[in-house]
C-alpha cells in the first residue's frame, strides 16, 4: 500500500511564512585566483574551459560588494519549508533538517530569485570542491551556506514557538 493511500486529511492546519533578506559578501577575487589568472593569460593555447574561466574572471564585476540573498520558511502544518534562492550544499539542507523543529522539512532550492549559484559548506568551499570554484560556480564568501543554515533555522523556530 502506498503511503497517500493511507494519507488522513489534515485538519486545522497552521500557516505561517516568514523571511528573511541576508546581505552576505560576494567573492572577492584574492591573491591566489589573481594568480591563477595570471597563468591562464601567459598560456599560449587555452582549452575553451580555460578561456571561459580567465574571461569570467577577469570580469568579474563583484569585488568588495553585498549579496542580497532572501532566506524563506513556510510552515505548512507539520511540514516545514526552508528555501533558498541558490542550489546549497546537501550537508547545509541535512544540517537545517537535523536541527529543524518541524517533524518533517524540506529544503527547497533556487527559490524565488535569478541566482544560479552553488553554495558549499565553508569547507567545501575553502578547498575548491566540486560547485565551488569562485566566480564560476560559487558567486557568494566561503560562508555564506553557514549564514544560510542559520538563517533558516532561526526562522523555522520562530514558525514552531515552543
Amino acid at each position: 500500500m502506498l503511503p497517500t493511500e493511507r494519507a488522513e486529511p489534515m485538519c486545522a492546519v497552521v500557516l505561517a511564512a516568514a523571511v528573511e533578506e541576508l546581505r552576505i559578501p560576494y567573492y572577492t577575487r584574492d591573491p591566489a585566483f589573481m594568480a591563477e589568472l595570471a597563468a591562464l593569460r601567459a598560456k599560449v593555447e587555452r582549452s575553451p574551459f580555460e578561456q571561459y574561466t580567465l574571461e569570467r574572471g577577469e570580469r568579474w564585476p563583484h569585488d568588495h560588494q553585498l549579496a542580497e540573498v532572501p532566506v524563506q520558511a513556510l510552515r505548512l502544518g507539520s511540514v516545514g519549508l526552508a528555501a533558498y534562492p541558490a542550489e546549497v550544499f546537501t550537508r547545509i539542507g541535512l544540517e537545517v533538517k537535523h536541527f529543524s523543529p518541524a517533524p518533517f522539512t524540506w529544503v527547497v532550492t533556487l527559490a524565488n530569485a535569478d541566482a544560479s549559484t552553488y553554495v558549499p559548506t565553508t569547507d567545501q568551499a575553502e578547498r575548491g570542491a566540486y560547485g565551488a570554484h569562485p566566480v564560476l560556480s560559487r558567486w557568494l564568501c566561503a560562508d555564506a551556506g553557514r549564514r544560510l543554515a542559520d538563517a533558516a533555522q532561526v526562522l523555522l523556530w520562530r514558525l514552531w514557538p515552543a
